[in-house]
């Protein structure tokens, strides 16, 4: 895989969606890899950039958004419910632009 844009953000609103235009931008790219704490496990960074991608209708399909931080352990997946995800339907949404891949966790 070709790595064509590496950015770091500014946790503030203004930051994350500069950061996310200049994503948008580079007609190239269709993945973004997080280099932050899940918003399962309460990553406030993350949280505020899949709120902010959905407002910029950039969870549509067109980008996935890989977690780094859940192939270091693992996260239940069966029967689990994230109290972060679940109270909040544009958080909830926004999640199904994530592709999660973990380390299997014994039930």
């Amino acid at each position: 895989m070709n790595v064509r844009f590496v950015s770091f953000m500014e946790n503030t609103p203004h930051g994350i969606r500069r950061t996310l235009a200049k994503v948008r931008k580079m007609k190239e790219i269709r993945a973004v890899i997080l280099c932050m704490h899940s918003v399962l496990i309460g990553g406030l960074a993350q949280k505020l950039l899949l709120e902010t991608a959905y407002d910029m209708q950039m969870i549509d399909g067109s980008f996935v958004f890989v977690p780094y931080d859940t192939l270091l352990y693992s996260l239940p997946y069966v029967n689990a419910t994230y109290p972060t995800v679940k109270n909040n339907s544009k958080l909830l949404r926004a999640y199904d632009a994530m592709l999660t891949i973990t380390i299997d966790s014994p039930p």
